[in-house]
């Protein structure tokens, strides 16, 4: 990933502190430590579309040092979450600080972004809804 500054000639102010861990079970991490604003949220979402480029299995966000979340750092949340499942990758929140636990209550996202794994398709079902007995 680049360092340095934004196309438009800004300065990250915290790209240094995100990044992408790739574990042995094919679980990549990005940890989000201070704040995810909108003047972030472009690192944050380069960071999740390198993690998905390289056949992870799971997409793991932690958040647990997270200390201030604005709506773009939210969306950017959400759209991350959005893409892994789009590619066929499991996608979940590992850890969430206070504030995020707080601002998805809040926010009633709870469920999409704080509630276990979201499982990846199975292949070619992309966006197929099963029945009860999984017809």
């Amino acid at each position: 990933m680049p360092e340095g500054d934004f196309p438009d000639g800004r300065e990250s102010r915290r790209s240094e502190l995100l990044g992408v861990e790739v574990r042995a079970d094919r679980e990549a991490v990005i940890p989000v430590d201070g704040e995810l604003d909108v003047s972030d949220t472009q690192w944050f979402t380069a960071f999740v579309s390198e993690a998905l480029e390289n056949d992870q299995a799971c997409l793991a966000i932690d958040a647990g040092r997270l200390t201030y979340l604005d709506s773009s750092g939210l969306g950017s949340l959400l759209l991350a979450r959005a893409a892994a499942i789009q590619a066929g990758v499991a996608f979940y929140v590992s850890e969430a600080s206070p504030m995020l636990r707080h601002l998805a209550e809040r926010t009633r996202l709870r469920r999409l972004l704080l509630d276990n794994r979201q499982p990846a398709p199975a292949p070619g079902r992309e966006g197929v809804q099963q029945g009860p007995a999984g017809n």
